[in-house]
């Protein structure tokens, strides 16, 4: 419940989107995640590639594989490219 407070008073900021998204992932939450990371990609981030990942992992969690392939293939070149072309 700290986390949705601290994205309620920083709706702007994609960080506390994303933080919220991974402690709802840890939680057994995807669905929560799912709307975090869509809310954090809608803002501009650092590191893009790493909200997709993280987007396919929640979306992979909740069954929806044709969603999670969509994020997945979404990643450019970079750090996380090989693993989610893997997955």
């Amino acid at each position: 419940e700290q986390m949705k407070i601290l994205v309620d008073a920083n709706p702007a900021n994609p960080d506390a989107w994303l933080a919220y998204a991974g402690l709802s992932l840890e939680m057994k939450d995807p669905a929560t995640a799912v709307t975090a990371l869509l809310q954090a990609q809608k803002l501009p981030m650092r590191d893009p590639s790493g909200a997709a990942f993280m987007l396919g992992q929640s979306y992979e969690e909740l069954g929806r594989f044709d969603d999670a392939a969509k994020a997945f293939l979404s990643i450019e070149l970079g750090d996380r490219y090989l693993a989610a072309q893997a997955r």
